[in-house]
This record gives structure tokens, C-alpha cells and sequence, in this order.
């Protein structure tokens, strides 16, 4: 956390916005992901929100991608790859 922190205080000085992006997962990761877990990152999410400006895109909460989009239960194959390039080119320009 106190890494990811100077990271963000380092391109805040740059004059760089920071980007977040939390990428999907699939059906059955996101339903037996430990909620602990889940919650205590939004947590460290918040606060970084808190102390810099931060955009964060959340794809964990969107619900296109398929379960074809993906080679194992959280990392994207090539037609996922292609969907979310093409949401991150959507919000980004």
C-alpha cells in the first residue's frame, strides 16, 4: 500500500491522472471470491480516492463479457482482451 502510494504522489507531481482499472473476473470467481478480500480492497481503493485524484474504472461490475472472454477464471483471453480495449478506448477518449 505505502509503495502504491508514492507511486500515485510520483505522477500526481508529474501532472499525470492516475487510471484504476479493475478488470472482470468470471461468474464463478466473483461469486467465491473471500468477501473479506473484495471488501478490504474497495477499502484501500476509497482511500487512495480519498487522498488523490484518481480515476478508476471498474469492470468487475459490468456486466459483457462472457465466459469465452476468458482462459482461467480471471485473466482475460483474446476476445475479452478485445472487449475491454475497446470499453477502455470508449471511457478514455
Amino acid at each position: 500500500n505505502c509503495i502504491f502510494n508514492e507511486f500515485i504522489n510520483f505522477l500526481e507531481e508529474k501532472g499525470i491522472e492516475p487510471v484504476i482499472v479493475v478488470f472482470p473476473t468470471t461468474k464463478y470467481y466473483s461469486k467465491f471470491v473471500n468477501k473479506t478480500y473484495k471488501t478490504e480492497f474497495y477499502k484501500i481503493i476509497d482511500d487512495i480516492k480519498e487522498k488523490y485524484e484518481v480515476k478508476l474504472i471498474d469492470f468487475s461490475k459490468i456486466d459483457i463479457f462472457e465466459e469465452d472472454d476468458f482462459i482461467d477464471f480471471d485473466h482475460m483471453g483474446e476476445s475479452g482482451a478485445v472487449k475491454i480495449t475497446h470499453e477502455l478506448n470508449k471511457i478514455l477518449n
